[in-house]
């Protein structure tokens, strides 16, 4: 290239040198004297406490710092592009899935939310700084994630932005002001209740008493949060002999701990127990035992019945009696129960020895000194209202209970005696018969049984009835020897030994309750037994005169084996009883 000279003084040449330092200074001195640019940024979570152990929602929010924020924002002056959220997981932290609910930019622009990880990553697609976050402006992702089982921490979250989209590329990092957001683990979820013992201790059925259940977590804190509702519930208490259930009465939360009042049971028990539950948190927790008493004596109830007895020996059984309250649970000790004696058909025995006795600790009063005067059916009254009466039982002159073997000869009223020589087999009782020793002249018609009483004519002041118990229906044979004292014999107008039978009443072996069998056995005529029903003891009796056994063979019935006098002039008559002629004989006569 050509350059023409130009007209100018040479001097000029340093003034143009020194307008270009000036000009190059100026600029220097514009670069060292302007302002860096910032990127700052605050994050923050809600709601920053949880329940531990729980799935939980949560909101963390990313700004970025305009003019005007408060502390500790400091004014930025570049679009935030991108940003990560990064939740700690694993043992002792928060346990993954994380999953993303929804993500809120501001409004007009766009950003999306994924997770990586244990990672949030929030993105915008641009293009430039378009859909950036312009200081002063946010953008929050909402996400659930499953909360320490920890009670008490806090748990930080680490953040990271960038001025990139894509959050890409070194030295455009924001920096954060304040702290990273964390979340506050207390009180943790619920793990279990307690239970207070009872006020009073020892509540009575019937009567209201209360408790308090508290809340705690799994680290022994007391849910203070906690207050129950439909899903809570108290049960466990058992419900009374009579059915009636437990009521549990009013709740009152407060704090985390639950006043409960008006609870009633009904169940005397010293194994009392509440359970308290929360079906939506699958929890439920028992408290110790306790005892309830049981209530004032309302009733009773025959516990043992009375038995067959000896007339001036005390009534086997014993009898007692249980006393019980309005829900059906025996009172405890010393409650004073008295019994009287109740005629039946007839009899005239009066009751004596002790009359009163008081429950034990199961609420039960023993019996075991109770004499009646006379043989015959009676009943003993407990003056309760609503069932005061035992079953029926008979008094006899004489008891022998004998159950196999060679059983001894006892003695009873006016010398009467009986002797089981050559019973076997012992066994439970199966079938009832009543044998009357008495004279020819005592029963017309060859029939026995009348309308009321045991079924028989007593002979004269001295007449007793003779228990005899024997085995079941296999049991081996009985020979049965009666005595009948002289003084008894010598009253009857014909004494002589070979005009005293035994009038008996057995039940039928075959059909026991069928009016219409006669079969049961045969009697000294060889005709039927005749069928009586004993309205007193509930039971059927085949009636009549027992024949003579035959002289040769074994009997197949009851029948008469000998009559004679012994050297004292009493009169001793031996029956044979084969099986399965076996159960309770009861026998009598003048």
């Amino acid at each position: 290239m050509n350059f023409k000279r130009i007209g100018v003084k040479r001097p000029l040449v340093g003034a143009t040198i020194l307008f270009a330092l000036v000009a190059t200074a100026l600029m220097v001195g514009g670069n060292a004297f302007s302002s860096p640019s910032t990127k700052y940024y605050t994050t923050s979570i809600s709601p920053p406490s949880a329940a531990g152990g729980s799935t939980q929602q949560f909101t963390v929010l990313v700004h970025n710092c305009g003019a005007g924020d408060p502390a500790p924002c400091k004014p930025s002056t570049q679009s935030l592009g991108s940003a990560n959220v990064t939740i700690p997981t694993g043992a002792g932290q928060f346990q993954l899935p994380i999953t993303i609910v929804s993500v809120a930019p501001p409004t007009g622009k766009t950003w999306t939310a994924s997770v990586s990880g244990n990672a949030l990553q929030l993105r915008n697609p641009g293009p430039s700084n378009s859909n950036a976050l312009a200081p002063g402006e946010s953008v929050s992702v909402t996400f659930t994630v499953t909360t320490p089982a920890s009670c008490g921490q806090q748990y930080a979250l680490t953040t990271q932005t960038k001025q990139s989209n894509d959050f890409s590329g070194t030295g455009n990092d924001f920096t954060r002001q304040g702290s990273e957001p964390s979340i506050s683990v207390s009180p943790g979820a619920l793990a279990y209740f307690t239970i207070s013992s009872p006020t009073p201790a020892s509540p009575t059925a019937g009567s209201p008493f209360g408790v308090t259940v508290t809340a705690y977590d799994g680290c022994n804190n007391i849910v203070t949060t906690y207050s129950g509702g439909a899903t809570f519930s108290l049960s466990g208490l058992d419900p009374s002999p009579n059915g009636t259930a437990a009521t549990y009465g009013t709740n009152s939360w407060s704090g985390g701990v639950d006043t409960v009042s008006n609870i009633y049971g009904y169940d005397a028990s010293s194994t009392e127990h509440l359970v308290a539950a929360d079906s939506a948190a699958s929890v439920s927790s028992q408290g110790g035992n306790f005892t309830i008493q049981p209530g004032l004596p309302a009733s009773s109830t025959w516990t043992t019945q009375p038995t067959e007895s000896a007339k001036g020996a005390n009534v086997n059984g014993p009898p007692s009696v249980t006393v019980k309250d309005a829900w059906g649970n025996a009172v405890g000790a010393g409650f004073p129960v008295t019994v009287s004696l109740s005629q039946v058909g007839g009899s005239t025995g009066t009751l004596s020895g002790t009359t009163t006795e008081t429950t034990n600790a199961s609420g039960v009063a023993v019996f075991d000194n109770l004499v009646v005067s006379d043989s015959g059916e009676y009943q003993l009254n407990d003056g309760d209202g609503a069932n005061p009466l035992s079953s029926v039982f008979l008094v006899a002159d004489q008891v022998n209970a004998c159950h196999g073997g060679n059983c001894p000869k006892t003695t009873g009223s006016a010398n009467n005696t009986t002797t089981d020589a050559t019973a076997t087999n012992a066994g439970n009782d199966s079938s009832l018969a009543v044998a009357v020793l008495a004279s020819e002249t005592s029963v017309p018609n060859n029939v026995c049984a009348t309308a009321g009483g045991f079924g028989f004519f007593p002979l004269g002041s001295g007449s007793f009835v003779n228990v005899i118990t024997s085995g079941p229906p296999s049991a081996a044979n009985y020979t049965i020897t009666w005595t009948l004292d002289k003084s008894i014999v010598n009253q009857q107008p014909d004494n002589s030994a070979a005009h005293f039978d035994i009038c008996l009443g057995a039940v039928n072996v075959n059909d026991p309750l069928n009016l219409n069998n006669t079969q049961g056995w045969q009697t000294k005529t060889a005709g039927p037994a005749v069928p009586v029903f004993d309205a007193n003891l509930n039971q059927v009796f085949f009636w009549g005169v027992m024949p003579d056994c035959p002289k040769k063979g074994v009997p197949q019935g009851p029948c008469v084996q000998s009559r004679h006098k012994d050297n004292a002039g009493d009169e001793v008559v031996t029956w044979f009883k084969p099986a399965p002629w076996d159960g309770h004989y009861f026998g009598g006569g003048p």
